[in-house]
């Protein structure tokens, strides 16, 4: 019969293990002077490690309370990567403004919205190298609007929430007769607002002259690139 007896022992905590597999290193440290070796890593003014690294066995202690506490479970569960569904676009539109070159964005905050304009590559290239609302004809525009909210992932920022608006300006040639000299062609201004989910047609209007809603969309600046 054996001597020696088998003990039913309760599993390790993690700090247990922790500190298990730090005793090759402390058999190391007994032989060493910690104090001296990381000296010139930590040292600066105010600093005294040789005080605080003087015995291996504060060394030891050091590094298992260090790793135990982060060998914890973490106190927020994992986020999942997710399409943001609410802020994608569904319905009819004229057109697709994600298959355009973005002008510019901005948030307004006092209504907690964020907005991205949009532009095909006639009213992207005027943007870019004039400054005003004349955008020439062909020009195609369109400012989508989303709710806004705290982005869970990353701590201050936001993100876009669901739907509220997708707004699209065109911009063609009228031809308006002239009395007494041949007619005339300007500028004329096509408008939509889209709203809801699915997206429907909320209103629309075309006219030589721009309303207020539409001359702010076409002098939205745009953002200076590197």
């Amino acid at each position: 019969m054996s001597r020696w007896r088998t003990l039913d022992l309760p599993p390790r905590s993690a700090s247990a293990r922790v500190a298990l597999s730090f005793m090759p290193a402390l058999r190391f440290f007994r032989r060493i002077k910690p104090g001296v070796i990381l000296k010139n890593v930590f040292y600066n003014e105010g600093f005294q490690p040789g005080i605080l690294l003087r015995s291996p066995m504060s060394v030891f202690l050091l590094f298992s309370v260090a790793l135990a506490g982060c060998s914890g479970a973490p106190s927020n569960p994992a986020l999942t990567a997710a399409i943001n569904t609410p802020a994608s676009l569904s319905g009819e539109l004229p057109a697709d403004p994600f298959q355009w070159q973005v002008i510019t964005s901005f948030a307004d905050k006092f209504h907690s919205t964020m907005s991205t304009l949009y532009g095909n590559d006639v009213a992207v290239q005027y943007a870019r190298s004039n400054s005003g609302e004349n955008y020439p004809a062909g020009s195609q525009l369109a400012l989508i609007t989303w709710k806004q909210r705290e982005d869970p992932r990353w701590f201050g920022a936001s993100v876009p929430d669901h739907l509220q608006s997708v707004e699209f300006v065109l911009v063609s040639q009228a031809l308006i007769p002239v009395r007494s000299s041949p007619p005339q062609l300007i500028p004329s201004y096509s408008y939509q607002r889209f709203e809801g989910s699915p997206l429907q047609l909320a209103s629309s209007w075309a006219s030589t002259v721009c309303d207020s809603r539409s001359t702010f969309i076409l002098s939205l600046p745009p953002s200076l690139l590197p």
